[in-house]
């Protein structure tokens, strides 16, 4: 049998070299979020735009009008689509997404007093996201 993996370490700084280390995220995780964040919003912003009759009675229960949906949809498509397209813009559209789906989630609990989960996870996956690519983008 062999031992499993174990993740890289490597020193930060040589300023940092008393001990303490950090470990890099695994390109593959990143790919992996990209895909899949990427691919749901991008379909969930087709969605709120093409105006199925669920979305639409969704929004006319928050009660801001038609006008929210097609932001809403308009910012999560984008936000998708730039999480897919190239690494370089992930960070915006990871960010972007998360803002939409951070107040769809709040939305879903006190507006429409309904289980937040599904955004609230998904606004985590965002974050997740964006703090994954911007420290490699600074590297």
């Amino acid at each position: 049998m062999t031992p499993p993996e174990r993740p890289e370490l490597v020193r930060t700084s040589a300023h940092e070299s008393a001990g303490r280390t950090e470990m890099k995220p695994k390109p593959v995780v990143v790919r992996v979020l990209r895909v899949i964040l990427g691919s749901f919003f991008v379909i969930d912003g087709v969605i709120k735009l093409s105006g199925i009759s669920k979305t639409v009675l969704l929004f006319e229960r928050i009660g801001w009008g038609q006008w929210f949906r097609y932001l809403t949809g308009c910012l999560v498509l984008v936000g998708g689509a730039l999480v897919l397209l190239r690494l370089r813009w992930t960070f915006v559209g990871a960010v972007v997404c998360a803002c939409t789906v951070g107040t769809g989630a709040l939305l879903y609990a006190f507006k429409l007093h309904r289980d937040p989960t599904l955004p609230s996870v998904l606004t985590m996956l965002a974050i997740t996201l964006a703090v994954l690519t911007f420290s490699k983008q600074n590297q």
